[in-house]
């Protein structure tokens, strides 16, 4: 078999211009010599995240989680950038893995590069807007109490951290999407009206009434648990109960009988005799 990577293009013969060519593929992530000789063991590969670009994966997260098990790993001689940039590509599986393989050889020289060219393709703009739009347009849900709607305010600014909305407004549009009586808590707990207090007071207070909610139900649940529980033996001693009185009944044909001939019988609805 010829080798091909060392005949010209001429001298080859026809059969092998229908097989691929690989030799080595250069990675679209550019490693400097130091980088490349950096040795990573398998308890790196371990704690690294791993992203399959699925449409229903989120890429903000596993950034977060990628940048956070880097932390872990020993930089030698690098620097941490330089290490993320060694790392990466073992994270990537799947669709991602065919995504950066198809990037062209050498094209991303930094992580700021990168991290730009993941977020390209896995955070869209249509996702920053979207999400923008609903931070913009938050409301409180019906039968949700405060710490679970601070809580989703809070999870969609941790969604998109380049929401770009001033601190002020974020404040303001969290107390706008309340409802009216979740807005008499927020003025009741500001002392009166929640335009008297400073932007970071109101934050505050947001955290406050997050906290006493979740406390709250906390135990508002471990009651309704103890409800349920009594509840239950309650019904069960109450089954057990119209079982014996089913057997009682049905050793007494004789009396039965009776009663069906005279509902007005000595032993039974005392309270009609007067009337007879």
């Amino acid at each position: 078999m010829q080798n091909l990577s060392s005949v010209p293009v001429i001298q080859r013969l026809m059969k092998y211009f229908a097989l691929p060519i690989l030799g080595a593929q250069p990675s679209a992530i550019l490693l400097s010599d130091l980088q490349r000789s950096y040795e990573l063991k398998s308890s790196h590969f371990n704690t690294l995240p791993v992203f399959r670009g699925e449409p229903d994966e989120d890429s903000l997260q596993f950034m977060k989680e990628y940048y956070d098990a880097v932390t872990t790993i020993r930089l030698g001689e690098l620097t941490e950038d330089q290490l993320r940039m060694r790392c990466f590509p073992y994270c990537m599986k799947d669709e991602a893995k065919k995504w950066l393989l198809a990037l062209p050889a050498g094209s991303l020289t930094t992580w700021e590069a990168v991290e730009t060219k993941f977020f390209s393709r896995y955070y869209p703009a249509w996702k920053t807007r979207e999400i923008r739009g609903n931070i913009a347009t938050f409301e409180e849900e019906p039968g949700k109490a405060f710490h679970e709607t601070w809580d989703r305010y809070k999870s969609l600014l941790a969604q998109c951290p380049h929401h770009m909305f001033p601190f002020v407004l974020l404040v303001q549009c969290f107390y706008d999407g309340l409802t009216g009586l979740t807005q008499a808590t927020v003025d009741n707990a500001c002392g009166g009206a929640m335009r008297e207090k400073t932007v970071r007071e109101v934050f505050a207070v947001y955290e406050m009434l997050g906290e006493n909610s979740q406390q709250r139900r906390g135990r508002d649940d471990s009651c309704e648990e103890r409800t349920n529980a009594d509840l239950g033996l309650q019904l069960a001693n109450m089954s057990r109960e119209m079982e014996n009185l089913k057997a009682n009944f049905g050793q007494q044909p004789i009396m039965e009988e009776v009663q069906v001939v005279n509902p007005y019988h000595a032993s039974n609805n005392q309270g009609w005799q007067d009337h007879q």
